[in-house]
């Protein structure tokens, strides 16, 4: 196969690619919305190196979501059978997979910011030698790019390479649960009980658990 891209849709939230790259996976789905509707309720604020995040109180979704199979695989793992992280993200872009992953940033002319962050890989195009990738690359804003094969194995490697702190201990793969004989999400209905019981310890400044 010479090329392949993964469907997408508009994401809801795209202030964070964490929630973006979800929802822009499970919005192809569209029962799926009863699910967000009922997850993106409760915010919180966290002290992030110097600066207040504000962000939706789950740090669970994509290890949660009913509506994707979610997978971590370890940087050595990956090395065992592919000789590079290329040829890795091909294979799982072929199979229907979407990864995420952290990149040295300095190593990807397309970011307009300095440092480590993570990205999302949902396609290819082998005669280019391109990734179509998504993140927040300039301005704060989530956008669709091409990156070439050499940009990401660069950004990849140079994670180990300079000892930069890889938050995502590896690279999370995620695709949409397809087989009917296991969708758990299909009789999934909005929870009226469920939001009422988020926003009350919203107001009363309580953890929801």
């Amino acid at each position: 196969m010479r090329n392949k891209v993964l469907p997408l849709s508009k994401p809801i939230v795209d202030a964070y690619p964490y929630h973006a790259n979800l929802q822009s996976v499970i919005l192809n789905i569209p029962e799926s919305m009863p699910w967000i509707l009922n997850n993106y309720v409760q915010l919180h604020t966290m002290k992030l190196f110097d600066n207040l995040r504000l962000d939706y109180y789950n740090y669970t979704l994509w290890k949660t979501c009913p509506w994707i199979y979610y997978q971590r695989i370890g940087r050595d793992i990956v090395l065992l059978k592919w000789d590079s992280i290329v040829n890795f993200l091909i294979e799982m872009i072929e199979s229907g997979f979407y990864s995420f992953f952290m990149v040295d940033v300095s190593q990807i002319p397309s970011y307009d910011i300095k440092g480590e962050h993570d990205i999302f890989i949902f396609g290819f195009d082998l005669d280019r030698k391109v990734f179509y990738a998504a993140d927040n690359f300039q301005f704060g804003k989530y956008q669709y790019k091409e990156i070439s094969f050499e940009q990401i194995e660069k950004g990849y490697n140079r994670i180990i390479e300079t000892g930069k702190k890889d938050y995502l201990s590896g690279i999370e793969i995620i695709n949409l649960r397809q087989d009917n004989k296991y969708l758990i999400q299909k009789d999934y209905t909005f929870q009226v009980d469920f939001l009422v019981e988020q926003l009350v310890d919203y107001l009363n400044s309580k953890k929801h658990i």
